[in-house]
């Protein structure tokens, strides 16, 4: 079943048993199919946001155009507390959309280090960390941007995967550089050559109960402890 559009009406429920097969085709008026995300909690698409209540989903957002230009290639959706919306989008920079459906648009025309974003991570502290494919990392805190471009000869300049673990410490996953791991002050690097399957780390996860970071790569998993 295919949607191309949907209202923003608070009263709009979909049963929760099926939503993925629901909106496994969903089409926004583009003509382009969108992915989506769903989580035990919501189901997001480049074009709405669905909040489970009560055992079933209900419509919390409706995005069609910020600034009268299209949303393109949104590759990671985020929240925070605030009930900020978070969109990064590979070609057209960093949307944020605050909760009552304002947009604002950060791209290279309006001082933003890149429009080419890969990832998105809130923070146990509610900062967003935003990886980009060719100006490294960016770190987002109460309403300001900080570019670590000081660490680009370590970490390079694409960054695919940021996870922090139980100590608050980030790890960032590279292209061709390895795993950063960043205390705050200083990132230290890990790399094939200290024995891990890749250096092109494109998803990482900290593992609460083995207490380790798990690394998929292009070359495989690795499973990373610690010291």
């Amino acid at each position: 079943q295919t949607f191309e559009q949907i209202e923003s009406n608070p009263q709009l429920l979909l049963n929760q048993e099926e939503p993925q097969k629901t909106f496994r085709n969903y089409q926004h008026t583009s003509e382009r199919v969108v992915k989506f995300y769903k989580t035990n909690h919501t189901i997001q698409t480049l074009d709405f946001v669905l909040e489970k209540k009560k055992g079933k989903f209900l419509l919390k957002k409706h995005f069609v155009k910020a600034k009268n230009n299209e949303i393109n290639v949104v590759v990671k959706i985020i929240f925070d507390e605030k009930g900020n919306t978070y969109l990064g989008s590979f070609g057209s920079g960093l949307f944020i959309i605050n909760d009552k459906g304002e947009i604002k648009n950060y791209t290279i025309a309006s001082g933003f280090i890149s429009d080419q974003i890969i990832t998105l991570y809130s923070d146990w502290e509610g900062n967003i960390w935003i990886g980009t494919f060719d100006a490294g990392l960016i770190k987002y805190s109460n309403g300001k941007f900080k570019n670590f471009t000081e660490y680009q000869n370590q970490i390079g300049k694409e960054i695919w995967s940021i996870t922090e673990n139980e100590n608050h410490q980030m790890f960032f996953g590279t292209r061709d550089y390895g795993l950063g791991c960043f205390d705050g002050r200083k990132i230290k690097m890990i790399s094939s050559k200290d024995g891990i399957c890749s250096d092109y780390i494109e998803a990482l996860i900290w593992d609460n109960v083995d207490k380790c970071l798990w690394a998929g790569t292009e070359r495989g998993v690795n499973k990373i402890k610690l010291d």
